[in-house]
């Protein structure tokens, strides 16, 4: 899928690029300078959402909707809407690495720049009840009659381990277990072995269960012993 525009002398053309059966897209954007004098350019891409809840969540736990940031530097870092409508939101960092998404439950969609340079990551308020995070991303001089241009990718899909594995390093921390996650993410791991093993949900499920009890067999068969005393003594 192409895209062009042209203002004042320069001309952007952004070509997506999307394979059958993956969630992430190939962006480029190439910016051709037609005017007369040297021009230096910036890209910019958002993903923008209002800070509506979505319906399903746990009674015992609710999961995070929001923007997220990561950097080689600081690391995963999740950036609620109400710190941002407080101004609590952290300064734009400037990296040559990392990405930008917007997660929900069970699904995210995320930004990253591929082509060298320090990039401007950032989150804002854009509107009533509207936030963004974004990347900004300079493209350097670009002599008249000249072009440049940048690569970039797009993840739009379910929070699916394997592909978010891909797509960029330590995505997958998108996954938001809540208070859950100690628990959540070894049993996840074990679901996805006897997966790979069997090739059938179903089949994986029952004996997940079977592989629990048996760890927990001990606590149950103590369970069990005492309780059969307290009756003895009943």
């Amino acid at each position: 899928l192409v895209l062009d525009s042209e203002q004042g002398g320069v001309r952007v053309t952004k070509t997506y690029t999307l394979k059958r059966g993956e969630y992430d897209i190939g962006i480029q954007h190439s910016v051709e300078n037609r005017g007369p004098t040297a021009i230096t350019p910036s890209l910019y891409a958002q993903l923008v959402r209002d800070d509506s809840k979505l319906g399903g969540d746990s009674y015992f736990y609710t999961t995070f909707p929001g923007p997220a940031i990561y950097t080689d530097a600081e690391k995963y870092r999740k950036v609620s809407f109400e710190d941002i409508e407080k101004g609590k939101n952290p300064v734009a960092a400037r990296t040559p690495d990392g990405w930008v998404a917007m997660v929900q439950h069970y699904f995210v969609a995320a930004f990253a720049p591929l082509s060298k340079g320090d990039h401007e990551l950032f989150t804002r308020k854009v509107g009533p009840r509207l936030y963004a995070v974004g990347a900004i991303m300079p493209v350097g001089q670009i002599a008249p009659n000249a072009s440049a241009t940048h690569e970039g990718k797009f993840y739009a899909g379910p929070q699916e381990s394997v592909m978010l594995d891909k797509f960029a390093t330590d995505f997958d921390l998108v996954k938001d277990y809540g208070w859950l996650t100690l628990i959540a993410k070894p049993i996840f791991w074990l679901m996805t072995q006897l997966h790979a093993l069997l090739g059938n949900w179903g089949w994986t499920i029952i004996f997940l269960t079977i592989l629990i009890k048996l760890a927990f067999f001990p606590l149950s068969a103590a369970s069990y012993r005492s309780m059969a005393k307290m009756k003895q003594v009943t």
